[in-house]
């Protein structure tokens, strides 16, 4: 495979991904008439000591940042991926391993 066409392939694949995360999060922190029939029926029920919500705002934020996270983990293994291949189809790691070699004759060294 061509490295200007894996360079093409995997940038495509990060702009995908830019745009998964870049749906709107209006939905989530809304306020207005909706959010405060939703207040109502949440103070209606009875709560128990291990349940646990975020505020509004931070689990806008806690969402966000767990798209981010997630895009990130996807684009670094692509690009770990492309790294190794890279170092795999230019012959660079049998290169090194020979310069390795040349270095020291210990194996726990090299």
């Amino acid at each position: 495979m061509n490295p200007l066409r894996l360079l093409r392939i995997s940038s495509h694949a990060f702009l995908a991904a830019l745009l998964l995360i870049g749906t709107p999060m209006t939905a989530i922190g809304q306020t207005g008439a909706d959010d405060s029939a939703q207040k109502s029926t949440a103070q209606a029920a009875p709560k128990t000591e291990q349940a646990y919500n975020l505020p509004p705002d931070k689990l806008v934020k806690a969402v966000t940042l767990n798209k981010i996270r997630l895009v990130l983990e996807i684009v670094g293994t692509f690009w770990g991926l492309a790294v190794l291949w890279l170092l795999l189809a230019t012959k660079a790691a049998s290169r090194m391993g020979a310069w390795v070699q040349g270095v020291s004759r210990f194996r726990w060294i090299q």
